[in-house]
């Protein structure tokens, strides 16, 4: 039942109940009104009947005392017998009134008993009138000279049928009132009665339906309230726990949804703060892996700088020396001292060229502006093509290279030429490293999708302190410097830049007089692929 409905049903009740008490109260006030005209009635007719009683006794009075007294106030009769009519007159016409609106066969009886005693009343004074008339007439009976008759007449007069008759019209009417008070007192009974029964009957179900209605709008009201005050504390997955199908069920669910939406808002605006703080995080990183970047770039320009001054200012000094050296001899110096000189000249200058080659490079790699010309290669004539030329290396100080290589082809999408500068990089160190006599062994094999190459010496070795830095821009550990003098220090990061161009990876394992092992790891092409689908391509 919807909550407009009932309130009208409330309002129907209290409809009822306050008809119902109004009209008790017109049904009271009416027959209240009709009793109260019914005893001014009764009271105005026991006036008119008293004082026809008091005209009348009085009439009867003075013609005793005229009887007793003598005739000297005979002239007063009419008088008084005009008072005795008049009164008979306003007795009818009270009656009369009465009779207008007190009708119906329960009144028809009263009142045509009513009017004969009026005319008997009338009649009665009409015979004692005839009979005083007759006292005093000249023709009349001799009564005058006997006192006893006197008396007697006198008595006959004051209690003759007039009397009579006005002391039953009198008690007449004094019942009718007492009869009329008692209907008044017993209305009023039944209406006490019936309030009472009504208010107990009605109050208390005007009382149930005003507290059904109540309990009904409070208990959801309630909920609403509480669930207000959660989602005022932030709890958006507190429902209204009210599913009624009336008015307030309807708030009830559109306030559940309201909540939900809310919810839904809420997730979505956390959502996109936490995308945006996401955002601004990542954006942050760049921001400082950029600025990390610009930081390295500048400590390498710094470092390159310094470095490549002491790197060049060597070789420098040492071409420089010689040529002075050659020419403190003089004009005529042996053509052998100056050929020895220039040679020796020549060997610096080429070291001075490859050590601008790989400072160029490493600052074009830091540029990322190293041009690399990948296809589709075979490893094996690679290792093969830098182990011999490592031999050339390992020649003068009689070193031997042993290459394993793995039974069938496999290939990989390279750059040739800075793949096999990356492994001669790697046995030029073997070789460098290496004491002399000793061998150096290149192994080739392939690791599932991967191709391993692993070069590995017998020197002296490299402390575990130094191994985190080996792949650093010119760091030279204390035993490559106490090994060898003419390293730079670039070799193994150009290798890295090489490998990890080509996808791959770089590892290094030493221990101090154990030898030194570098592993590099290379992405093989599937064996599916046609070699007539091989693409060349450039990369920067």
């Amino acid at each position: 039942m919807s909550l407009r409905l009932r309130i009208l049903l409330l309002q129907v009740v209290g409809a009822v109940v306050a008809g119902a008490m109004g009209i008790v109260a017109l049904v009271v006030l009416d027959r209240t009104r009709d009793h109260l005209r019914h005893v001014e009635a009764a009271n105005a007719q026991l006036l008119a009947t008293t004082e026809v009683a008091v005209r009348t006794r009085a009439y009867a009075q003075r013609v005793a005392e005229l009887m007793l007294l003598g005739r000297e106030g005979e002239a007063e009769l009419p008088a008084l017998r005009q008072e005795v009519e008049n009164a008979l007159d306003r007795l009818r016409e009270v009656t009369l009134d009465e009779m207008a609106w007190l009708s119906g066969p329960r009144h028809e009886k009263r009142n045509e008993r009513e009017l004969g005693q009026i005319e008997e009343l009338r009649s009665g004074f009409a015979e004692m009138d005839r009979r005083a008339r007759r006292l005093f007439a000249p023709t009349g009976p001799t009564w005058a000279d006997d006192p006893a008759l006197r008396v007697a007449v006198a008595d006959g007069l004051l209690h003759g049928d007039v009397i009579a008759a006005l002391a039953r019209a009198v008690s007449g009417e004094q019942a009718e009132v007492a009869e009329i008070r008692e209907e008044e007192d017993a209305l009023t009974a039944r209406v006490t009665v019936a309030l009472v029964v009504g208010l107990l009957v009605l109050v208390p179900l005007a009382v149930l339906a005003a507290h059904m209605l109540a309990r009904s709008v409070s208990r959801p009201v309630a909920a609403l309230a509480a669930a207000a005050a959660a989602v005022g504390r932030g709890e958006l997955d507190h429902r209204v726990a009210w599913r009624a199908r009336d008015e307030l069920g309807m708030l009830a669910r559109r306030f559940d949804a309201m909540a939900a939406e809310l919810a839904n808002q809420r997730a979505r605006s956390l959502s996109a703060h936490a995308a945006l703080e996401g955002q601004v995080a990542l954006r942050t990183a760049e921001l400082a892996d950029a600025n990390g970047r610009l930081r390295d770039l500048d400590r390498f320009r710094v470092h390159f700088l310094a470095e490549i001054g002491h790197e060049l200012r060597t070789p420098v000094t040492v071409l420089r020396g010689e040529a002075e050296v050659t020419l403190r001899h003089g004009p005529g110096a042996p053509e052998a001292a100056y050929r020895g000189t220039l040679q020796r000249i020549a060997a610096g200058a080429a070291d001075l060229g490859r050590l601008v080659d790989d400072l160029l490079f490493l600052a074009r790699t830091e540029a990322d502006q190293v041009r690399y010309h990948t296809r589709r290669v075979r490893l094996a004539p690679i290792a093969a093509e830098a182990v011999h030329e490592g031999e050339v290396l390992a020649r003068h100080k009689g070193i031997a290279i042993d290459m394993a290589l793995p039974m069938g082809e496999r290939e990989v999408e390279a750059d040739p030429q800075r793949l096999k500068q990356a492994l001669l990089i790697l046995l030029d160190n073997a070789v460098k490293y290496s004491p002399p006599g000793q061998a150096v062994s290149v192994e080739c094999r392939w690791e599932g999708d991967m191709a391993e190459f692993v070069v590995r010496d017998k020197g002296a070795g490299i402390p575990a302190e130094d191994l985190p830095r080996v792949f650093d821009r010119f760091y030279r550990g204390r035993g490559a410097e106490r090994n060898a003098d003419d390293g730079s220090g670039l070799g193994l990061s150009i290798a890295r830049s090489i490998v990890e161009k080509h996808g791959g990876t770089i590892e290094i394992e030493s221990a101090p007089e154990r030898g030194t092992a570098v592993r590099i790891r290379l992405p093989l092409l599937p064996r599916a692929r046609a070699a007539g689908a091989t693409a060349r391509k450039e990369s920067a």
